[in-house]
């Protein structure tokens, strides 16, 4: 289960970690994270929007099933929002981010498993 949402932030999302309770997935960007958000003991994740640019991640809002909302925002108002609903049974399981040259985070994309239809990839790019 997701615990924790590391991250940098601050024109825009320039690095982001997951925090699993038996796993951490890789750092994508290269900043140092500079902030920490934690998900409820008995809460899941059902729904993430994300803002995206042509050139950026501009802010990620995380829904759990009890109404918690998560959100990490830039101070970038430009892009478009993108919303990402997991099923009833999915659960968050990964995460993959992809880079420019220059290690900025300029894509997402989210693993999410479900007994019914197994793994699964959502990308915002």
């Amino acid at each position: 289960m997701l615990q924790e949402i590391h991250f940098n932030v601050d024109f825009a999302v320039y690095s982001l970690r997951l925090h699993f309770s038996d796993i951490m997935t890789p750092q994508f960007g290269s900043d140092a994270l500079n902030g920490v958000a934690k998900i409820p003991e008995d809460e899941v994740i059902t729904q993430i929007k994300v803002k995206a640019s042509s050139l950026r991640i501009v802010s990620l809002t995380f829904r759990t099933d009890k109404g918690t909302t998560i959100e990490v925002e830039g101070k970038n108002k430009g892009g478009n929002w993108y919303k990402i609903d997991l099923g009833p049974q999915e659960r968050l399981v990964g995460l993959k981010g992809f880079l420019s040259g220059n290690s900025n985070l300029v894509g997402i994309g989210f693993k999410i498993w479900g007994p019914e239809n197994g793994m699964r990839q959502a990308n915002i790019n």
